[in-house]
């Protein structure tokens, strides 16, 4: 009897001398199993367009985040992915709300970088950071002020909430899914 093993999946093929079909199903078994092998290490490359992302995104809308005495929300965002990297541009309408009663609508910029999580086939902004934030009748003075507070309130609106889910409807992104998605 001739052994081979296969440690890594726990597997133990066995053949004996005197049984050709017993060895031609331990090579067509072993041909499938180097066959799941290598496309697990095959790794996928997937192709997210600006208009997907924003879709998704959009209809994920309006975010609310209540943090010290301001609450944001922000909607009706505009995706702008960038040349370096996985990163990514970000536009919405926001409006601040202070607990002392003052509340304002304006623009709201801010980037960040694309993460992909496998275990929810998700992607989502990290360390995202405001680069701008028009506010009506906001004053000068107060704008960096707000801004960091804005900023202190977007880094957990965003921390947990994918901006675009892989779908199972189509067969490109399962594809994505079985394999390992780069962005």
């Amino acid at each position: 009897v001739q052994t081979c093993a296969l440690p890594i999946l726990g597997i133990r093929l066995q053949r004996h001398k005197n049984n050709d079909g017993e060895a031609r199903m331990t090579k067509i078994l072993l041909s499938f199993i180097v066959l799941l092998m290598s496309l697990q290490a095959y790794a996928y490359d997937m192709r997210i367009t600006e208009a997907q992302l924003q879709e998704q995104l959009n209809a994920r809308m309006p975010w609310q985040q209540a943090k010290s005495f301001v609450n944001l929300t922000i909607n009706n965002a505009l995706v702008d992915l960038l040349p370096e990297g996985n990163r990514v541009r970000v536009t919405t309408d926001a409006k601040v709300m202070l607990s002392i009663g003052l509340q304002s609508s304006g623009t709201l910029v801010f980037e960040g970088d694309i993460r992909y999580k496998t275990e929810d086939h998700s992607f989502y902004i990290d360390n995202p950071v405001i680069i701008d934030m028009q506010v009506e009748g906001m004053s000068p003075q107060l704008k960096p002020q707000v801004i960091t507070l804005a900023q202190h309130s977007i880094e957990p609106a965003l921390k947990d909430r994918p901006v675009y889910t892989l779908s199972d409807s189509d067969a490109t992104q399962v594809m994505a899914k079985i394999g390992r998605a780069h962005v």
